[in-house]
């Protein structure tokens, strides 16, 4: 395969569903990280549980170097905090476990990692009983609990036994633990990324809406503000979606800790549950784990992952998360590269079903001129749209009716351009500031002549608000027909 630098952004003018990729061992090297970027993928996530903050901070500023020297927008950089992840203790050669033995299960300091299995996290066996069904290592490993030694030590025998490494996760079936959503690290992780002015953080583990008022305490003492990712992963917050995807500025369909979590043959009707709330709301929602997982070993992906890709396109998913595959796979970059094919051969497919014949927009007038841009756009098959947005929302607004045109958000804010790289069919395009309704039509129609979206005697619609800059006062819709090349 061509060398990924050799392939910049391939699809970038035609893919509308979004890529991330988890930086890990596997790409974060000088020239893994360069090529990393140069496959066109839309946002790189940094997995808070695996490293410090000096690592972090210098992928930050990497990525920052990379697209300041491409005069490029750049990924979006997303934060996934760690969240009360309880996982095995880091140690050195692990737990064969056999079918049937009895073993002890520990908090850390409760039991010796030579006589049990230690582990990790901010919580105690309260309320765990004989017949508690605790999973290791994504399920792999099922204990049974036996005894309830103390409220930091069980007895458990093992149900379906296997080789169990340090730093596995650990769950606890259909259990509610008395644990913090926002775990110590995770407000020191938070904090980081409010400083380093990252485009977007991920919540683990959310079980209701008013998780985020832990986040929404810190942004306040610090006056600082950054979007948050709820991410799905246990049954409770299943009970709260709407509120969640209310409150939230996106969620995250985490398959590897639900699928654990919920019996695994639910979890293709709760993805579609997910993906189609948050189409509802025009909230952006991203699925995650194991989407090409056999790329992490093979270069090429099974029959099954091809589909299960296409599937979450075809369902309405904004963005697709890659994560052992870029991170620790032995193909990061060709896993990249695939997944761009299947979703732009997705994408090419007319009976993809048009979010516009099924969302009906609400009473509001941002909601009425977003739904009418696509309708006219598909009506008249004019290929661009253009919003001009001081904040994001008029994008995200048009984006929630999947119009067939492309949509090219230009802003005068370079944070603002690259948070809208996670939002489904969006451009974002950084311009100079403008100041009245003549500037904008004259700033869209130079910069979309000058990148060839558009050529003379085609037409463009442009949404925006009016007065500029005010947040969700979408009021305004024009079709503009480019006669000549115009400029100020």
């Amino acid at each position: 395969m061509a060398k990924p630098s050799a392939l910049i952004r391939l699809n970038d003018m035609v893919r509308k569903t979004k890529i991330i990729a988890t930086v890990g061992p596997a790409s974060d090297s000088k020239a893994g990280l360069n090529d990393l970027l140069a496959t066109g993928l839309d946002a790189v996530r940094l997995n808070m549980s695996q490293r410090d903050l000096v690592y972090y901070a210098d992928i930050i500023q990497r990525i920052r170097e990379w697209h300041s020297e491409f005069e490029t927008v750049g990924p979006a950089i997303m934060v996934d905090l760690a969240g009360p992840k309880i996982r095995t203790l880091n140690f050195s050669s692990g737990w064969d476990l056999k079918t049937g033995e009895v073993v002890l299960l520990g908090c850390e300091g409760a039991v010796d990692p030579t006589e049990g299995i230690p582990l990790t996290g901010e919580f105690r066996f309260q309320g765990i009983n004989p017949g508690a069904s605790i999973s290791a290592d994504d399920g792999k490993i099922l204990l049974d609990v036996t005894t309830t030694i103390s409220n930091v030590l069980v007895e458990v025998k093992v149900r379906r036994g296997g080789l169990l490494l340090p730093r596995k996760g650990v769950n606890f079936i259909n259990i509610e633990l008395d644990v913090p959503t926002l775990t110590a690290k995770d407000a020191a992780d938070f904090e980081f990324a409010l400083d380093q002015e990252v485009d977007w953080v991920a919540l683990s583990f959310v079980r209701r809406a008013s998780d985020f008022n832990a986040l929404q305490q810190i942004m306040d003492r610090k006056g600082k503000t950054i979007p948050v990712f709820a991410k799905i992963e246990k049954p409770e917050a299943l009970d709260d979606l709407e509120a969640i995807v209310e409150q939230f500025d996106g969620v995250m369909v985490a398959r590897g800790d639900l699928g654990v979590e919920v019996p695994i043959e639910r979890l293709p009707a709760i993805q579609k549950q997910i993906i189609r709330r948050a189409n509802m709301a025009g909230k952006p929602v991203i699925i995650a784990t194991q989407l090409l997982a056999t790329m992490q070993d093979n270069p090429y992906p099974t029959r099954a992952e091809v589909t299960d890709v296409a599937n979450a396109v075809y369902d309405g998913a904004d963005a697709l998360l890659l994560t052992g595959e870029t991170a620790v796979g032995k193909f990061p970059f060709e896993t990249i590269l695939q997944m761009d094919r299947i979703i732009s051969e997705v994408e090419k497919d007319p009976e993809i079903d048009p979010r516009m014949a099924v969302i009906i927009p609400s009473q509001t007038d941002s909601d009425a001129i977003s739904h009418a841009a696509g309708e006219i756009a598909n009506l008249l098959n004019i290929k661009v749209i253009v919003t001009m947005t001081h904040s994001g929302a008029t994008a995200s607004s048009v984006s929630k009716y999947r119009p067939h045109a492309t949509i090219y958000s230009m802003t005068p804010f370079l944070p603002v351009a690259r948070r809208l790289k996670l939002t489904w069919g969006v451009r974002p395009i950084v311009v100079q500031p403008y100041t009245t309704t003549d500037e904008m039509l004259a700033f869209a129609e130079e910069k979309l002549l000058a990148m060839g979206a558009i050529q003379t005697g085609d037409s463009f619609i442009l949404s925006a608000g009016i007065p500029i800059g005010k947040i969700g006062s979408t009021n305004m819709l024009k079709i503009q027909s480019v006669k000549s090349v115009n400029t100020l």
